[in-house]
C-alpha cells in the first residue's frame, strides 16, 4: 500500500526541530512518522545512549509548520546513527511519558492529511545498486535541494554529492523526487578542500530500523528494480 505524500507542502508539515534537552545548543531535524520521530542518533555525542529503566533520555521537538512544541523520550537508537522518539520510552508506559501534548503533534491540524511511513526498496535480479532523484532539507525545513541518491542493495548509505549540507541538516528525511521517505540525513563533508560540492552520506531507514521498531510502523514500499 502507498502512503506516499503527494506534494513538498505534506512533508513540511511533518518536519521537526529536535534539541537535546542535555544540550539545548544542538538542533537538528527530524519526520514524524506516527507514532514516531524518525531522526539521526548524534544528537547524544556527548552522552551515553541509556540502558536502564530510570536514565531516559528526553527531547524538545517543535513542529516547524506552525512552532508547537512537545517533549517527547528517545525510544531507540542504533550505532547506524538512526533514531527514533516517541510518546514513552522503551522503558515506560502507561501514564509514564514526559508530556501530555506528545501525541498532540500528530493529531492535531495543520500535521500532515495523512500519515508519511518510510518506504523499503526493492531491488531486482542481480541489481546491486541504483541512482535515484531525490531530496534532502535545509535546517529551516524549508528550502529543498535536489541530488542524485545513490542507494545499495545490503549497504544501509545513501550518498549523494551537493553543496548544500551544513549544520543543522543532521536527522532530516531524505526522499526521491516521487515523495518516497527512504533514509535520514546523518553527515556532510567536502571529499576534497577544493572540490566544490562535497559528498552527503544518509542511512536507509528500512536498513537501519531493528525489527522492534520495524513491526510496530507501516511501510510503503519502492520498487526499482526498472531503475538502472
Amino acid at each position: 500500500m502507498n502512503s506516499a505524500p503527494t506534494s513538498i507542502d505534506e512533508i513540511r508539515k511533518a518536519l521537526v526541530h529536535i534539541t537535546d534537552e542535555g544540550s539545548p545548543e544542538v538542533l537538528g531535524l527530524g519526520i514524524m512518522c506516527e507514532p514516531f520521530i524518525l531522526t539521526c542518533g548524534h544528537f547524544m555525542d556527548n552522552r551515553q545512549i541509556p540502558t536502564h529503566l530510570h536514565d531516559s533520555t528526553y527531547f524538545s521537538v517543535r513542529r516547524i509548520c506552525d512552532g508547537e512544541e512537545a517533549v517527547f523520550m528517545m525510544y531507540l537508537a542504533t550505532t547506524m546513527d538512526f533514531m527514533a522518539l516517541s510518546e514513552h520510552g522503551i522503558h515506560v508506559s502507561g501514564d509514564c511519558g514526559p508530556s501530555d501534548n506528545a501525541s498532540y503533534l500528530f493529531g492535531s491540524p495543520p500535521t500532515q492529511p495523512r500519515a508519511i511511513w518510510p518506504a523499503m526498496l526493492q531491488f531486482g535480479g542481480n541489481q546491486a545498486n541504483a541512482k535515484l532523484p531525490g531530496f534532502f532539507f535545509s535546517p529551516d525545513g524549508q528550502t529543498i535541494h535536489h541530488v542524485d541518491l545513490k542507494v545499495f542493495r545490503d549497504d544501509p548509505i545513501i550518498s549523494y554529492e551537493s553543496n548544500d549540507m551544513i549544520p543543522g541538516c543532521s536527522g532530516g528525511p531524505i526522499f526521491t523526487d516521487d515523495f518516497h521517505l527512504i533514509g535520514i540525513h546523518t553527515s556532510g563533508r567536502k571529499v576534497y578542500q577544493d572540490e566544490p560540492r562535497g559528498e552527503g552520506v544518509g542511512k536507509r531507514i528500512d536498513l537501519c530500523c531493528p525489527l522492534l521498531l520495524q513491526r510496530q510502523i507501516k511501510w510503503d514500499v519502492l520498487d526499482i528494480k526498472s531503475i538502472s
